[in-house]
């Protein structure tokens, strides 16, 4: 989605892609992008500080393993030129609470089946492909890899949609909602 783009840009371009197939489809569609099977875990084809930017837009939710983020944090720092910049994409948790959680009235159901923690994480009950995200896990990454994060960028969420659903939740609902 950005490799190809950005080098018909004018970026200078690798790729790191773990699955088989899109590596044909970057390779065939994106002649002056260099790209690699690999994973962003385990970058150690490249040298340190070989790149201004370093865009990870999915091995944070991705990989659902904790140490294979924070491998995967380090290794991007290792690679980036002293002075660049990390961006990487996240499924943020709040969404997925609120939205399906809340908005959906599937709370209850979805704390008593462990899709939810009692604590409002989502679970890999919930989905099993993706790594569900909040700020304070975020920040822990970029703490843990030794970055400094410069800011957090977001799409419009879900709030708005919320006055009705509020006014609509039964006592029990209305409490969970308190509670989270």
């Amino acid at each position: 989605r950005y490799a190809i783009p950005l080098s018909e840009a004018g970026y200078d371009v690798t790729a790191v892609e773990p699955v088989h197939h899109n590596l044909g489809r970057i390779r065939k569609n994106g002649p002056l992008v260099k790209a690699y099977e690999g994973r962003a875990e385990k970058l150690k084809r490249f040298e340190d500080e070989s790149f201004d930017i370093v865009l990870y837009f999915g091995p944070m939710y991705h990989l659902k393993d904790l140490s294979l983020r924070q491998q995967a944090m380090t290794e991007a720092k290792r690679v980036m030129k002293t002075g660049g910049h990390l961006f990487n994409s996240y499924i943020m948790n709040e969404y997925s609470v609120i939205m399906y959680g809340f908005h959906g009235h599937h709370m209850k159901q979805a704390v008593e089946s462990g899709m939810i923690d009692q604590e409002f994480h989502c679970t890999d009950l919930a989905n099993d492909l993706y790594n569900y995200s909040r700020l304070e896990d975020i920040y822990a990454l970029s703490d843990y890899a030794g970055l400094t994060r410069e800011r957090i960028l977001s799409q419009d969420g879900p709030a708005n949609h919320m006055r009705r659903v509020l006014n609509a939740m039964d006592e029990d609902e209305f409490q969970l909602f308190i509670q989270y």
